[in-house]
């Protein structure tokens, strides 16, 4: 079985991201379930979004019970409150609970998705650097696999068609704009001489 090329977990999360020909297998795991999905390289952007996620329910409870703890925070000094040091300890000691769970829920993450798919990644797990590189890695499998599937063309195919192929692999970025004035340099040529058209990636 090949070895995982990124693994993350964070809480009681865990995924393992495997670089296959034609796309990204991943397994996750948690402490209740597992499953296994197949991204395939055409569901993966070539600009990433990166977005922070906070559960909001808790941070509202956190600031509720720091109000509560606050306000029977007087009562400790007022004379004959002998529960008011109690309850503003207990309040508090609930409020800095429901901080640390936001905290540590809070989580950021690189998103690539489009066509409705696509991969999250925790943005420092195992490391910044760890990710980084599983990107990089990842960018030259996908931009491999596209232009395998969409670069090579047919005697057939019409000058339309490998120009519109062309756009869309020039759109994601899977070659330069250098490469793709060369590209369309070798169609254009093929159009002209009627000779056999396509090209390999390199």
């Amino acid at each position: 079985m090949k070895t995982p090329d990124l693994i993350q977990s964070r809480m009681f999360h865990k995924s393992e991201m495997t670089l296959e020909p034609d796309g990204i297998s991943v397994s996750e795991k948690t402490l209740s379930s597992s499953k296994k999905t197949h991204i395939y390289y055409d569901n993966i952007p070539p600009k990433p979004q990166e977005i922070t996620i906070a559960p909001k329910k808790m941070s509202v409870y956190a600031t509720i019970v720091t109000i509560i703890a606050v306000i029977c925070l007087p009562l400790a000094f007022t004379q004959g409150a002998k529960n008011g040091w109690q309850g503003s300890a207990f309040w508090g000691f609930i409020a800095a609970l429901l901080w640390a769970g936001f905290f540590l829920s809070k989580k950021s993450l690189i998103r690539f998705v489009q066509n409705g798919s696509g991969i999250n990644l925790y943005k420092s797990s195992p490391s910044e650097t760890a990710v980084a590189e599983f990107i990089k890695k990842m960018f030259i499998c996908r931009n491999a696999y596209l232009i395998k599937k969409h670069g090579q063309f047919l005697d057939i195919e019409s000058f339309e068609d490998k120009m519109a192929r062309l756009k869309y692999l020039r759109m994601q970025e899977a070659f330069t704009e250098s490469e793709f004035q060369t590209r369309i340099e070798e169609i254009t040529k093929g159009k002209k001489s009627g000779g056999p058209i396509g090209f390999a990636p390199e």
